[in-house]
């Protein structure tokens, strides 16, 4: 984070960053939550989500966000910054990052059962429509997952109009 590595150690104006990725990975291991790391994991999330238009600052976020929620499970402050950061991710015109940005949104949902917003269920939808399999698939495990009394209609209609799109038996 303060750039003390040699510049070998950069790649696109950010510090060895399938290192930082494999420390975020290792952080979840550890079983008692440390306040100085959780400020660390917040610093590096703030730092990251400057350039989002970099497929690796989006699998950065999106790691940061895991471990944060592993060692502050339950708290709003990670629900609060991260939810923006989806947002950015699903509206982003790069199919790697936007697909980080429906992994991270389940993740999220993961941990906190919340209702979808309306501009989040249209975002969500809109994926439906994608070209690539993998997007369509991994939406519709989204929209099961969050799928209320009130949004299965819509939900299903959505998913016909994307089967007769598609041709899909």
């Amino acid at each position: 984070m303060e750039k003390k590595l040699p510049t070998d150690f950069t790649y696109k104006g950010l510090t060895a960053p399938w290192m930082q990725i494999s420390i975020f990975r290792l952080l979840r291991h550890s079983k008692s939550p440390d306040p100085i790391i959780g400020q660390l994991l917040q610093e590096t999330l703030v730092a990251c989500k400057e350039k989002l238009s970099e497929s690796m600052n989006a699998a950065l976020v999106c790691e940061c966000v895991e471990t944060l929620l592993q060692h502050n499970s339950g708290t709003l402050q990670v629900l609060n910054q991260a939810m923006p950061l989806v947002l950015q991710l699903l509206h982003h015109s790069n199919t790697n990052i936007k697909y980080a940005g429906l992994c991270l949104l389940e993740v999220l949902l993961s941990h906190y059962k919340l209702p979808l917003s309306v501009e989040q269920q249209s975002d969500i939808m809109s994926s439906l429509q994608h070209p690539d399999h993998s997007f369509r698939v991994k939406t519709l495990e989204l929209l099961c997952s969050t799928a209320t009394c009130s949004s299965a209609h819509i939900i299903s209609s959505q998913v016909g109009c994307a089967y007769k799109r598609f041709n899909i038996q």
